[in-house]
């Protein structure tokens, strides 16, 4: 029997990084990285052992062809992509340190990503993206790119469904993109029918004004809230919730860690593993990716599936509890 399929969509870009100890500025060299919430989460699964498709629009040519290559490596299925004659999307990063915040410096205007079309998802369909997927995943950060990828994922949201999918939506909110409200209004098609949903906690109450706000926004999905180093806890459909301590994380390879979490929770999650498990398999390759400079994850089965365990000793027996009207705690 073959491992699961899953299918992403959205857009990915160069991130140009300084070295640590410099500011953009005065930067004399930058390392590339390629990097995307979407192409991060096929990455990590195909990493762990899944197979992973990822779906999207490139530039023609040299920048491209870096992102296709680099996926490749990484065992993820880009057959589908399409490809533009618009730009390859960059941002710039200068990492934090000491009194130093971090910072990103966006350059994606015009990407060949935001020229994708419904018309385009239809095509990649018929001709086989989501035949055989487990799993379905886009963000909101490719509703955020425009009305072409808007409509493309809403297209391919409802072909999921037909292909029996699990349909997973990840907020992943960027205030650059858009404000609370608008990110809100572009996730709500999709929120009303996700089997999943992923939010950072700092998210919930700009967004959807409390969590009881986006239980009644999501349906019957399991809502998935990731809390930093606080951990990460599942609200289920009967708002039962499960919270998960975290384990240890590196700074230096923060970029890409909650991808790297929902890599992991979703393949517990489709080889059947119980919420706890999913938990504990999405902390620990966060954890393990945090080690990691690259966007795109690396997750070493065996050494996950170890701090999965670990992960799983920081649960306490009474961290599955009625939802009783906020934020669950993450129970260490």
């Amino acid at each position: 029997m073959s491992e699961p399929l899953v299918v992403t969509f959205g857009e990915a870009m160069l991130r140009l990084s300084a070295p640590r100890t410099q500011p953009l500025r005065l930067a004399d060299s930058l390392s590339v990285h390629v990097g995307g919430a979407e192409a991060n989460v096929a990455a990590g699964v195909a990493s762990l052992g899944l197979r992973a498709r990822w779906y999207s629009r490139v530039a023609r040519g040299e920048l491209g062809e870096r992102v296709l290559g680099d996926l490749a490596r990484h065992g993820v299925d880009t057959a589908f992509v399409a490809r533009g004659e618009e730009r390859t999307g960059l941002y710039f990063f200068e990492e934090g340190i000491g009194a130093r915040p971090a910072s990103v410096v966006y350059d994606r205007a015009g990407s060949a990503f935001t020229a994708v079309r419904e018309e385009d998802a239809a095509a990649a369909v018929e001709g086989g993206l989501l035949d055989g997927a487990a799993a379905f995943v886009t963000s909101g950060i490719t509703l955020a790119l425009g009305d072409g990828p808007r409509a493309a994922a809403a297209h391919l949201w409802r072909r999921a469904r037909a292909a029996g999918a699990v349909r997973v939506l990840d907020i992943n909110y960027r205030s650059r993109l858009a404000t609370p409200a608008e990110a809100a209004a572009q996730a709500a098609p999709l929120l009303a029918s996700a089997d999943i949903v992923v939010v950072a906690e700092r998210d919930l109450c700009p967004l959807f004004g409390d969590l009881p706000g986006l239980r009644a926004a999501a349906g019957a999905a399991r809502i998935v809230i990731t809390q930093g180093a606080a951990g990460a806890s599942t609200v289920l459909p009967d708002c039962t919730t499960v919270a998960q301590g975290a384990l240890p994380s590196a700074d230096e390879g923060r970029i890409g860690r909650g991808d790297a979490f929902l890599a992991g929770y979703l393949t517990a999650h489709l080889e059947g593993g119980d919420v706890r498990e999913a938990l504990a398999f999405g902390v620990a390759s966060a954890s393990l990716k945090s080690t990691q400079a690259s966007d795109l994850p690396a997750l070493e089965r065996a050494r996950v599936e170890a701090l999965a365990e670990e992960a799983l000793a920081l649960a306490q027996p009474d961290t599955a509890r009625a939802y009783e009207g906020s934020a669950p705690d993450v129970q260490r």
